[in-house]
């Protein structure tokens, strides 16, 4: 199959999800799912009424760019609805550090904020080259060196204010925004047979032992894929229809998402102080209220990724499954919701025992009021008779009356084994 040189055959495809912390994430999930939230001005809603289908030709003119159909095929994906925002600075940031390096062969460099109402907001960085001799050897090991001295420059992470300000615009407000050097997921989309030079299958030998050409299963009608192989950084997918190669960008966003969230929630639970923060009412009642939040949107979150299974054709679900069996992320759900409830149940603990205590504390001080009283029911009798002798009244009757010697007799030894008692009450229940 002959390109003509100058269309594009090569795209590389970063996806790095936004690392925000648990707290902005479910207040994200609260927020994305009140009724009329939207995306700042400048915005294009994504997987709004289309379906995601083998092909975008419906929606895009066929002779477009491949960021053009990678862009309307993110659109198309109704089964992940957000707002997707081009970030201008990021854009010419991209473009500038692949075009010298590409040796010319730079397309096209795109940067978009992802903000999904699932998931919450990724950043997609995506670089489209020309069929030259030039652009064959340039692979992934070379196209990710160029976007890590851009985006990160020996740092590990890469703060971004430019997709803040966005979030800020559409009403979320995190405190910080930033992607992460090593939960960025590089697809390789390889485009015609002039493009399937050996380095760009290389990685996967180097990284993994294993370049297995993986997509037999997937040669139909509607998507031929003469190669897919989803590695651990590195997923690469060559055929002869770039539409077809579009599509495979929103499950790929779809599955980096996912995995990616897993491993922030799981770090952010396994960083907590225990031994501290189960000895204080104050951390015990907020990381209680955090984890029940956390509890009930992980199952929302996984019956969602359920619907989106449930809405792939049979031939992107199995490209969805790839990644799910690669990056054994069934077990990873179920690792983190089951330590999700083990925490919360840790916590749910420490706050029985912090009530334990409280009623021990208002038990005993109700005790002590109650010595108090009938100190003062004895203490009322006695100034009873005080005022009647203030009072010039004549009581004699009723002082010599059996009765009352009776009651003056007992009154002391009563109070005595009450208060004794209420102590004895007070002391076990210390």
């Amino acid at each position: 199959m002959m390109i003509e040189e100058d269309r594009a055959n090569l795209a590389f495809v970063f996806i790095a999800p936004l690392q925000t912390g648990v707290e902005p994430w479910l207040a994200w999930r609260r927020w994305a799912r009140k009724s009329g939230a939207g995306g700042a001005a400048g915005a294009v809603a994504y997987g709004q009424d289309t379906a995601l289908v083998p092909s975008v030709r419906g929606t895009c003119p066929p002779d477009a760019g491949f960021l053009e159909q990678i862009r309307t095929a993110i659109i198309a994906s109704r089964v992940n609805s957000g707002w997707l925002h081009r970030l201008p600075g990021e854009s010419e940031g991209m473009r500038a550090a692949f075009d010298v390096a590409s040796g010319g062969s730079l397309v096209a460099a795109e940067c978009w904020l992802l903000a999904s109402r699932r998931d919450g907001p990724a950043m997609v960085y995506a670089v489209e080259l020309r069929a030259t001799p030039s652009a064959a050897p340039f692979t992934q090991v070379e196209a990710r060196a160029v976007f890590d001295d851009f985006a990160f420059g020996g740092r590990d992470t890469r703060h971004c204010a430019e997709a803040l300000g966005m979030l800020h615009g559409a009403g979320v407000t995190p405190a910080d925004a930033h992607i992460v050097r090593g939960a960025t997921q590089l697809l390789t989309l390889l485009h015609g047979g002039s493009a399937l030079s050996d380095g760009h299958f290389e990685i996967h030998i180097l990284e993994e032992g294993d370049a297995q050409n993986h997509a037999s299963r997937f040669e139909t009608e509607a998507a031929i894929l003469s190669y897919f192989h989803v590695g651990w950084g590195n997923t690469t997918a060559a055929g002869t229809n770039r539409p077809t190669l579009a599509s495979l960008v929103p499950i790929a966003i779809a599955a980096q998402s996912a995995w990616f969230l897993m491993r922030e929630l799981r770090a952010d639970i396994l960083d907590t102080d225990f031994d501290t923060s189960t000895h204080q009412i104050a951390p015990v009642s907020r990381a209680l209220a955090s984890l029940e939040g956390l509890r009930l949107q992980l199952h929302l979150w996984g019956s969602e990724i359920v619907a989106f299974r449930n809405a792939l054709v049979p031939w992107q679900l199995e490209v969805y499954a790839a990644y799910l069996e690669r990056w054994s992320m069934t077990e990873s759900y179920k690792d983190l919701t089951h330590l999700v409830e083990n925490s919360a149940q840790l916590f749910k603990s420490a706050a029985d025992r912090f009530e334990r205590r409280a009623q021990d504390r208002q038990a005993n001080v109700l005790a002590v009021i109650a010595i108090i009283q009938i100190i003062g029911i004895a203490g009322s009798i006695a100034g009873y008779f005080q005022l009647a002798e203030i009072a010039r009244l004549d009581v004699s009757e009723a002082l010599h009356a059996g009765w009352f010697a009776w009651m003056v007799a007992a009154m002391p030894a009563m109070t005595a084994m009450t208060i004794i008692g209420l102590l004895v009450l007070f002391f076990r229940r210390k």
